[in-house]
């Protein structure tokens, strides 16, 4: 007996044993969310613990049936593939979403991607079929099989947050992958200077010989699957449009505020990593101003977040600021006093941090309360200017502080 009747044996073994076929399944709105009685979101960090071995067989085609011109004929046989080849979908489904996590876990400069999949529904596979290829088909008298035009049976599904991502992500599939067709929407759409909508690019993918001979991958490596990169915004835009009934045979006004809108999320876009870009900008400036010694930078500049994360990463190497807490601090300081600038923040730092570190080292001893960077600056901030930055400490904390100096005053 050929392993591929072995196969079919326990195919239909395993059916007459109960296990559920995918019409006994409910599907969810978003196919990309989830298989049919199965969640497959993921999120970067959970790997769950994904069993790619769990179903003991593989793909199973019956290579002897011929195609036909016989749409109801072809679509019983489409239903037969699927049902015996489901639960090898549902492992592959599983096995190429964690490779693709993997591979993109390794790129520093794609921040945290979120990565979907999801195994189309069997009707929602025959609608598409007939929608797109059966009546040219049908015309030219043309014999086919289902399953040899529904690409994306398998759908992978990456969300990254700029546009400068995706080719990042698509330089890696390629890389990893046999790319069998791609589709880039962004050049379609923007050959054309009125035309807006949907812009994510589309890549039909197959394991490569090196991964098809791993012993992982055996009984799913010949399947091929679609992976859809598309920005966080991308995603917003499709989900709006797809939300939108009717798009076609509608009055120009209506259809003038749907391109409106799609010209808006265009716009988010590239303003989206245009901030990115001069936020990033803004960052290299500041660090090349000599943060210790602002004076020597040429003119003082305003104070903000990024002339004060570089100063603060200068004079405090060894502790991570987290940006947000640095952007709640800076603008604390700037609501005290609104011409503060960068040199003001060095200055009160290189003049008082010595002051300020005895006292930590007095506080840390007498009430084992450890000062972190930020309090050591509230602290030199004062010193640096008592009047306007009365309220950067708490009155329990100034009159503490104010002790400890007269003290150390009537000892000199």
């Amino acid at each position: 007996m050929g392993r591929g009747q072995l196969q079919n044996r326990a195919v239909n073994e395993m059916l007459q044993g109960g296990m559920p076929t995918p019409y006994q399944r409910h599907s969810e709105a978003d196919p990309y969310s989830r298989v049919p009685g199965q969640s497959v979101t993921d999120v970067p960090g959970s790997y769950q613990g994904a069993d790619l071995t769990r179903f003991a067989v593989g793909f199973v085609d019956n290579e002897s049936r011929m195609a036909s011109t016989d749409f109801e004929k072809e679509k019983n046989a489409f239903k037969e593939y699927y049902r015996i080849n489901y639960d090898a979908l549902l492992r592959a489904d599983t096995a190429f979403r964690v490779l693709i996590r993997s591979l993109l876990a390794a790129v520093s400069d794609i921040h945290r991607p979120q990565i979907t999949s999801r195994v189309k529904d069997c009707e929602e596979c025959i609608g598409k079929f007939s929608r797109r290829y059966q009546r040219d088909l049908e015309e030219h008298e043309r014999q086919y099989e289902i399953k040899d035009y529904i690409t994306d049976l398998i759908g992978v599904r990456i969300t990254c947050f700029y546009e400068s991502e995706v080719d990042m992500i698509v330089g890696h599939l390629k890389q990893n992958f046999k790319i069998a067709g791609m589709t880039d929407k962004r050049a379609a759409m923007e050959a054309v200077r009125d035309t807006f909508g949907y812009k994510g690019v589309h890549l039909d993918v197959q394991l490569n010989d090196k991964r098809r001979s791993l012993p992982e991958y055996y009984g799913i490596n010949q399947f091929r699957f679609e992976v859809q990169v598309r920005t966080i915004i991308q995603h917003a835009w499709s989900e709006i449009d797809h939300a939108i009934s009717y798009k076609r045979s509608i009055p120009a006004e209506l259809d003038r505020r749907i391109r409106a809108l799609a010209a808006l999320f265009e716009v988010a876009d590239k303003e989206f990593l245009a901030i990115r870009d001069q936020s990033q900008q803004l960052k290299q400036k500041a660090e090349t101003r000599a943060p210790e010694e602002p004076e020597e930078a040429g003119s003082p500049m305003s104070l903000d977040v990024f002339a004060a994360q570089a100063i603060l990463g200068d004079v405090f190497p060894n502790y991570h600021f987290i940006p947000s807490y640095v952007d709640g601090f800076v603008n604390e300081i700037v609501e005290m006093k609104s011409d503060v600038t960068d040199r003001d923040f060095a200055s009160a730092h290189r003049k008082h941090i010595g002051t300020v570190e005895r006292y930590a080292e007095y506080v840390e001893g007498a009430v084992h309360r450890k000062f972190n960077p930020f309090t050591r600056m509230r602290h030199a901030l004062y010193l640096f200017d008592r009047t306007a930055f009365k309220g950067v400490l708490f009155e329990i904390q100034r009159q503490s502080f104010e002790k400890w100096l007269a003290v150390r005053r009537s000892r000199k």
